[in-house]
């Protein structure tokens, strides 16, 4: 018996989902969560920094930084200083940027951005502005 998930869910819930199943209580420090059982719309918020592999370092002020809620998704390019927004149901290879088209899902998500990198890193806020609705 499998069971389809049809909402976005994050590698970072695979580990609470399977010890849910195998009736182990999740610990404090996991951040994810069941993905059988919370059927809310989540935010799933991705990262990548650039890599030096002369010095084998990660330089964490040049990022791009993603947060995808429902059909769309809001990337930060943070070494470009662009920020692009797609519809990644109608347009899985992102191509169109919506940018310009969608005020309100931009500005929520961006701020969902902000909290994640208050929350997560400490660093300069992005230099991008959302536009107003």
């Amino acid at each position: 018996n499998g069971t389809i998930i049809n909402r976005n869910v994050s590698l970072i819930d695979l580990p609470t989902t399977i010890l849910s199943l195998v009736g182990i209580k999740k610990p404090k420090q996991f951040l994810g969560s069941n993905f059988l059982t919370d059927g809310r719309d989540r935010i799933i918020v991705s990262e990548s920094s650039e890599v030096d592999i002369t010095h084998l370092k990660v330089n964490r002020q040049k990022f791009l930084i993603a947060a995808i809620f429902q059909n769309y998704k809001l990337i930060y390019n943070n070494i470009k200083k662009q920020v692009e927004l797609y519809d990644i149901l109608k347009d899985p290879y992102e191509r169109n940027n919506l940018i310009d088209k969608n005020n309100e899902i931009t500005q929520f998500l961006f701020k969902k951005i902000m909290e994640y990198l208050k929350i997560i890193r400490l660093r300069k806020k992005p230099h991008y502005k959302p536009p107003k609705p």
